[in-house]
């Protein structure tokens, strides 16, 4: 079952790097319906700027996006095209023609989190 609350009141610090906004947007308003805690950037050079802050426990992003991100980090990154489909009228929020899966990727992300830290990053969606 989804949860939409962290039990406990620590706010897991997530880095979003997604160029296109309206996306950005919709993984935004996921994330922080579900308690996390978001810093969205849109181009790479504000990522490689917000990731030396080195408090975030994982990245949202692309798969266009992933070599460049690994190249300037060591973080744990979830590719949100594994949580998009196809459209279909029945769903959610639409993004680009495809339906982002919200309840999948807020599951993930907080199943992700709540892993031990050794196991983490060999888990990650990549």
């Amino acid at each position: 079952m989804l949860r939409t609350e962290r039990d406990n009141n620590v706010r897991e610090q997530i880095l979003v790097c997604l160029g296109n906004p309206h996306a950005a947007a919709a993984i935004n308003q996921i994330l922080t319906t579900c308690g996390f805690a978001v810093t969205t950037t849109y181009e790479f050079s504000q990522f490689v700027e917000a990731a030396t802050m080195d408090r975030y426990k994982a990245i949202v992003t692309a798969t266009a996006m992933i070599d460049r991100i690994r190249e300037a980090t060591a973080l744990p990154i979830l590719n949100v095209e594994a949580f998009t489909s196809e459209r279909s009228d029945d769903a959610g929020s639409i993004v680009d023609g495809r339906c982002l899966l919200s309840g999948a990727l807020a599951q993930r992300m907080i199943d992700f989190l709540e892993e031990p830290e050794d196991t983490s990053q060999s888990n990650a969606l990549r």
